[in-house]
C-alpha cells in the first residue's frame, strides 16, 4: 500500500535533522515505501536524500528519484554526478507546458499526488514547502511532521507490532492531532533527547496528551480486531 514517499522542507535551516530524518525514512520503509521522491533544491532536500541513501545498503530495493521542474545548466554540466547520486531523474510530462515561474509549485503537487507518505519540515506559514505540505494534508496523505512526530516513531519502535498495526496507530494519532498538539510534541521531543542523553539511553515519554492519543489508537485497533474475529 505505502509505495511512494516524498519530503518537503526549508531550503535553509540551522537545526540538526540528520538522525530525525533517518528515523522517519526508516519508518517509511517499514510502512512499505520503496520509492522516495525529492526536489533536490535546498538543504532539506539534500538531507532527505542523504537519509534515504543511508538505508540503501540495508534495503537495496529502495529507490531515490530526483524530480526536476525544468532542465538546468547545472544538471547538464554535472549529469554523471547526478546520475550517481540518484536512481533516476524525471521531469513530469505535465510540466512540459508550464511556465518556469510556476513549475516548482506544479512539480511539488505532482510529487504529493504520487505519494502516500509525506515527510515534512516547516516552521513558517508561507513558502513552497508550506504550500506543498498543506496540499498534502488536503489530499489525505499521511504527513509525518518532523521533529514533532519523531517521538511517534521512537515509541512505535519499542512496541512489538506488525507493520500494518504500526501504520494504523500512526494514522489514528495523526488524524487527531492539531497544530497546538504538534508544537507540544515538538517541545517534548526536545526534552526526550535531553533525557536520552542523560539517562543512559532510556527514552521517556511523559507527554500525557500524546500517550492518551496513543492508548486510544491501541484500544481502537484491538476493538477492530475483535469485531473482525466475531464476523469470521
Amino acid at each position: 500500500m505505502y509505495k511512494f514517499c516524498c519530503g518537503f522542507g526549508h531550503r535553509e535551516y540551522f537545526e540538526d535533522l540528520e538522525e530525525c530524518l533517518k528515523r522517519e525514512i526508516y519508518f517509511a520503509i517499514r510502512l512499505g515505501c520503496t520509492t522516495f521522491y525529492t526536489g533536490g533544491m535546498g538543504t532539506f532536500d539534500r538531507a532527505f536524500a542523504a537519509a534515504v541513501r543511508s538505508w540503501k545498503k540495508q534495503f537495496p530495493h529502495i529507490r531515490l528519484i530526483l524530480v526536476i521542474p525544468y532542465l538546468t545548466k547545472e544538471l547538464q554540466r554535472n549529469k554523471q554526478e547526478y546520475e550517481r547520486l540518484y536512481d533516476a531523474i524525471v521531469k513530469p510530462a505535465v510540466l512540459d507546458s508550464v511556465h518556469p515561474k510556476y513549475a516548482i509549485s506544479k512539480r511539488n503537487r505532482w510529487m504529493v499526488q504520487k505519494s502516500t507518505v509525506v515527510i515534512a519540515y516547516n516552521r513558517v506559514a508561507f513558502g513552497g514547502a508550506y504550500e506543498a505540505i498543506q496540499y498534502a494534508k488536503s489530499q489525505g496523505k499521511a504527513v509525518i511532521q518532523i521533529p514533532a512526530f519523531s517521538i511517534v516513531g521512537q515509541l512505535l519502535d519499542k512496541i512489538p507490532l506488525e507493520i500494518s498495526a504500526r501504520s494504523e496507530i500512526l494514522f489514528k494519532i495523526m488524524s487527531r492531532i492539531d497544530e497546538k498538539d504538534a508544537h507540544a510534541l515538538e517541545r517534548h521531543s526536545r526534552q526526550k533527547k535531553f533525557a536520552k542523553d542523560t539517562m543512559g539511553g532510556e527514552l521517556m515519554f511523559a507527554d500525557e496528551h500524546f500517550l492518551t492519543l496513543f492508548m486510544q489508537a491501541m484500544k481502537e485497533l484491538e476493538e477492530e480486531k475483535a469485531r473482525k474475529l466475531q464476523k469470521s
